[in-house]
Parts: C-alpha cells; sequence; structure tokens
C-alpha cells in the first residue's frame, strides 16, 4: 500500500510528533510510505517562534503546502491519505488544502486529532472558517480520536462509523521492567506524598493553568505534593 503521512516529525518530542514517526517507522515495514515533515520549527531551526506568527514561517508553510498538494495530485500510486492536523484555527486550515487535494483526486483520506480541543474551536467559528472547515470534512474515509469519551467532538460532523479510537502509544523500551515495578511499589508503599506526572506541552489548551492551580489547593490540603513535568515550553 501507498501511503502518504502529513503532519509534524521529531524534533521536539511531543505526543503528536512521537505518534506520527512511530506510525511511519510500523507501516513502512509492509508499505511504500511516504511523509511530508509539517514541522516548519525544527526546519527552521527556531522552537522559541512556536505559537508565533512570522512571514518566515508562513513562507515554510506555502512551500510545504505546494509540496504536499502536487504529491496527493499527481502521484499515481497513491492510496491513502493520513494527515494529522493542529486544533488551533490556524493549525487545523492550513491542512485543508491537502484534504481538498485528496478529495479531488477521490483518495481516502484520514485525520487524526491528537487532543480534545477540536470541537471548542468549531463552534468558535464563524462564516467562511466554518465553511472551510465543514468542506474540509466531508467524505472523509474516517476521523481519529484518541478515547471513546473524545467521540463528541465530530459528532454531527462525521458518521458514528467512520469515527475510529486509536489511543496513543509508546515505544517498548520505556516500559518498566517487571523488577522495577515492584522495586517502586516498596518504595513508595508507605509514601504519603502526591505524585502527579504531566507530559505534555505547557500551554494553557493542554491545561496546564489548570493544573498549576490544582497544585496550589492540594498544597494547602497536603504537606507533601510532587509534580513531574515533561513537555516543551
Amino acid at each position: 500500500m501507498d501511503v502518504l503521512i502529513i503532519g509534524p516529525f521529531p524534533p521536539p518530542v511531543n505526543g503528536m510528533t512521537n505518534a506520527n514517526n512511530m506510525l511511519w517507522e510500523g507501516m513502512s515495514k509492509k508499505n511504500n510510505v511516504h511523509w511530508l515533515n509539517t514541522n516548519i520549527l525544527k526546519r527552521m531551526g527556531n522552537f522559541a517562534d512556536e505559537g508565533k506568527f512570522t512571514w518566515r514561517k508562513s513562507l515554510f508553510s506555502l512551500v510545504q503546502l505546494f509540496k504536499g498538494s502536487f504529491k496527493i495530485l499527481f502521484s499515481k500510486d497513491l492510496e491513502v491519505v493520513y494527515i494529522t492536523p493542529g486544533q488551533s484555527v490556524f493549525g487545523y486550515m492550513k491542512y485543508t488544502p491537502f484534504m481538498w487535494a485528496a478529495r479531488i483526486r477521490k483518495i481516502p483520506r484520514y485525520i487524526h486529532i491528537h487532543g480534545g480541543y477540536f470541537r471548542t474551536m468549531y463552534n468558535g467559528l464563524r462564516g467562511w472558517k466554518k465553511r472551510i472547515v465543514d468542506k474540509s470534512l466531508r467524505d472523509l474515509a474516517g476521523t481519529i480520536i484518541l478515547g471513546p469519551s473524545l467521540r463528541c467532538m465530530f459528532e454531527g460532523l462525521a458518521p458514528d462509523e467512520k469515527i475510529f479510537v486509536c489511543e496513543n502509544g509508546v515505544e517498548d523500551e520505556v516500559f518498566a521492567t517487571e523488577e522495577e515495578i515492584r522495586q517502586k511499589i516498596e518504595k513508595y508503599k508507605t509514601d504519603n506524598t502526591i505524585r502527579i506526572a504531566y507530559p505534555s506541552n505547557l500551554m494553557d489548551s493542554k491545561g496546564i493553568l489548570d493544573l498549576l492551580e490544582a497544585i496550589k489547593v492540594l498544597r494547602r490540603e497536603r504537606d507533601k505534593v510532587y509534580l513531574d513535568i515533561a513537555g516543551v515550553v
């Protein structure tokens, strides 16, 4: 099968970039997999501009748009297009030309939403922006979400049978051995400390500010609260 994966790849390593990389590595073993890296910050070598508008970023985005659209429109063997758009208005809309190109060629296209903010973004759309997003969602082969509770994001926007659940995965090497797990259980058996792990980008939409407020409340009620943060600023 000839597949085109369109989305961000590492670095930086986060949920979406890591998932795309894992999918590419896994599918490449039995399929002919192409990929288009939309992570313009990696190509520019400047992660400080994340979330900011710059003309240089816009130029890189246009180059990627033409490269991906050209490949979809003129590749003879392409059978599936898999896209991981963002959940902000711009983060999603910059991927819509790829969806339209695949629709023109009648190539099945899937979008994979890594998060739970899509419906909030969609409900805030008006006018031409809403029409563009609505058009992009027509005739999708499937929408992929991270868990059953997120089906509501596409309620009324996609048929239920075209909403698929694919939970986030991790590489085999990050799993602890049974002995390591046993040692941790023994170590923390009598430990009353509340331990919280936050493995995500430090963004308001990811809930980091809500988490910090919750930590303040917990520290008023408990003596020991320990927070591990693993994410990109």
